[in-house]
């Protein structure tokens, strides 16, 4: 989903914010107020796609200000949280995940459960009761009624009582489905 115009305009402005009222503390060794130096390989991991773009858009300021080139040049490393806000910015604008979500206990355990799912990804997802993306459940459930609804529905089934691992499983698989399907 392209930005608007208005929100380039912001980014860029926050652009110049950010790197102006930071020059104070600029470091030539690059290395953070806890001792730690970051490469260009840590920013690449973490925001494999996002980050080259943030640099491509860096570029152009650089081509754009001599002055933005001092800015960036004494502080090159904000460019790592200006690619955290940049996808903030881009996650809040994506679609959430449709989630259908039961459990065989009953309402207290499923609302229980949803509770805690919504704690742990806020806006990303929303739960629904036809046309999911993501199928959760404790117990085994009529696939063909999802697939008729939509034919790429994922499937999650948990145990009754759900482990640590289990939810960490959870957080993988829906953040990897996320990645995947809002490509």
């Amino acid at each position: 989903m392209p930005l608007t115009i208005k929100e380039q305009n912001y980014l860029i402005v926050n652009t110049l914010i950010m790197h102006s009222t930071s020059i104070v503390f600029a470091s030539p060794t690059k290395i953070d107020a806890f001792g730690k130096t970051t490469t260009e390989e840590d920013y690449v991991r973490v925001f494999p796609v996002l980050y080259l773009k943030v640099k491509e858009m860096f570029t152009f300021l650089c081509e754009q200000s001599a002055t933005f080139i001092e800015l960036y040049k004494a502080n090159d490393r904000l460019i790592f949280q200006y690619t955290m806000l940049l996808s903030l910015l881009l996650q809040n604008s994506s679609k959430p995940i449709r989630v259908f979500h039961e459990s065989k206990f009953g309402k207290i355990q499923d609302a229980k459960q949803k509770k805690r799912i919504k704690q742990l990804f806020n806006d990303r997802i929303v739960f629904v009761e036809e046309n999911a993306e993501i199928v959760l459940t404790d117990y085994p459930v009529d696939r063909q009624k999802f697939l008729q609804q939509n034919s790429k529905v994922q499937f999650f089934k948990w145990n009754s009582f759900q482990t640590t691992e289990k939810w960490i499983e959870l957080i993988e698989y829906i953040e990897h489905y996320g990645k995947e399907s809002h490509k």
